[in-house]
């Protein structure tokens, strides 16, 4: 890869940095004061903390001159220690009363999963780890209190969903929830244990971990669209400086083994353009396979790369394509929820955002409502024609001007869209004395775009209740 392509992974991971840290800043400036001056002193330790963690790049922006590769070099170790600070910060926010779950999340999930909320019946929470996570609480426990048995029955569950404490304000954030919620559906249906028997996939190995994973990730996209994986990606690219992203995680004894993230975005995106003929990821995927390409560089020795390169194709070929599509071919129309994502639409909506308004409602086209009001003006305005004839048409162009609650998979995704817009003309637009700067306006915006969000899903849920 050249230095610039290089730079724009590395400002991108940065920017993701900047907007988690940011929001870490704003739920200790909330949650500490509102629940006693007792907890000031941890949140002022916890924020100054984070600061000094950030110093270092600001100091590297200052450092004028330096050629392509050695700032590249100098802010990828940054990064990493900066990474590195930002994820034990972060897991030392458990010290902290909770702020709680917001509940337009939990309407959200409930929204799109319909019955399969009910059946799962989950306990939401915010977690100090940086990630999102599903378990069953009762199968935790019972690991350390062997007599939970006696008292409960063995297959009574208590499911619960964590979503990182950082996107607590956030929706575009919250979609990640759709990826737990599928694995949770997923040991209900036991679609992977099926398609696992078919395929002779052993379930000690780690391609049924990888199996798993794209099982979940398939049933969050039926439910709420390519917002769920797109939210993920977001968390790998927060977190880019630390992993090997080009190679799938070991399988241990705590932890499963993970398919690459580019697997995961393929996967989905392939699955949706199938099923919608719509490429709703293409430009995600192309900038992520250079992240992707850039981690190999980094990782791998030069007569490596191009066996690593092929060996992935064939995995993915061998194992993700072939698992995929064996789970499409298992999708009843139960564990379908079928939505369209327009393009008309979406446009729309970005425009919207890009004004600073909310999209929780959408009607028709504002040409097509401008043309009806001129012709209606020029059939009855200053014409004899009066009484009922009018007021009825009156009445017909009024109903015109109804909204109705747009898709919550178009309103996620639509947000996702505007929030990757606005980081991506941060990277283009800096440079490597500026771009700390142009960071902190990001923050400001994507914090303005959140509230948006909010506003608009509140709005959106009212509506469908009413």
């Amino acid at each position: 890869m050249d230095h610039a392509s290089q730079r724009a992974v590395l400002l991108r991971s940065a920017a993701e940095l900047f907007c988690r840290s940011y929001r870490v800043h704003q739920y200790l400036e909330k949650v500490a004061p509102a629940v006693g001056t007792e907890y000031a002193p941890l949140a002022k330790t916890l924020a100054e903390a984070l600061t000094e963690a950030r110093s270092n790049i600001d100091t590297l922006s200052h450092r004028s001159g330096l050629p392509e590769g050695e700032f590249n070099r100098q802010l990828l170790d940054l990064l990493g220690r900066y990474a590195s600070a930002f994820a034990n910060i972060h897991e030392t926010l458990i010290y902290l009363p909770s702020a709680g779950v917001r509940p337009e999340a939990i309407g959200l999930l409930k929204a799109t999963f319909g019955k399969h909320y009910q059946a799962v019946d989950p306990s939401i929470i915010l977690g100090s780890a940086f990630n999102a996570f599903h378990f069953d609480f009762s199968k935790t426990l019972g690991r350390v209190l062997p007599d939970l048995k006696k008292i409960r029955l063995p297959d009574q569950k208590n499911t619960v969903l964590q979503n990182p404490i950082c996107d607590w304000q956030s929706p575009i954030g919250w979609a990640v929830l759709a990826h737990e919620m599928g694995h949770a559906i997923d040991r209900i249906y036991e679609l992977s244990r099926q398609v696992a028997r078919e395929l002779s996939i052993d379930g000690a190995s780690p391609q049924y971990d990888w199996l798993r994973e794209f099982c979940a990730d398939i049933l969050a996209s039926e439910m709420i669209g390519p917002a769920a994986i797109l939210a993920i990606v977001s968390i790998e690219y927060t977190l880019y400086p630390l992993r090997r992203i080009h190679k799938p995680s070991e399988r241990t004894d705590k932890r499963p083994s993970h398919p690459t993230t580019l697997w995961r975005l393929r996967v989905v995106a392939e699955h949706l353009a199938a099923k919608y003929s719509i490429d709703y990821l293409g430009d995600t995927l192309d900038r992520y396979e250079d992240a992707w390409n850039a981690s190999l560089e980094r990782f791998e020795t030069p007569e490596n790369q191009d066996i690593m390169r092929h060996v992935d194709s064939l995995q993915y070929a061998i194992c993700a394509k072939r698992f995929s599509e064996a789970i499409r071919k298992r999708l009843t129309s139960e564990l379908t929820n079928p939505h369209l994502i327009a393009e008309a639409s979406v446009e729309r909506c970005l425009q919207r955002l890009r004004r600073g308004d909310p999209i929780g409602a959408q009607g028709r086209p504002r040409e097509e409502l401008q043309k009806l009001i001129t012709e209606y003006r020029e059939k009855y305005e200053g014409s004899s024609r009066q009484g009922p004839e009018k007021i009825q048409a009156f009445e017909k162009l009024v109903a015109e001007f109804r909204e109705a609650p747009l898709g919550l998979q178009t309103l996620l995704f639509c947000c996702a869209l505007r929030r990757d817009e606005l980081i991506r003309e941060a990277v283009d637009r800096s440079s490597s004395a500026d771009f700390p700067i142009r960071f902190e306006n990001l923050n400001e915006s994507l914090t303005v775009l959140d509230s948006r969000a909010v506003s608009s899903l509140t709005g959106n849920l009212t509506q469908r209740t009413l």
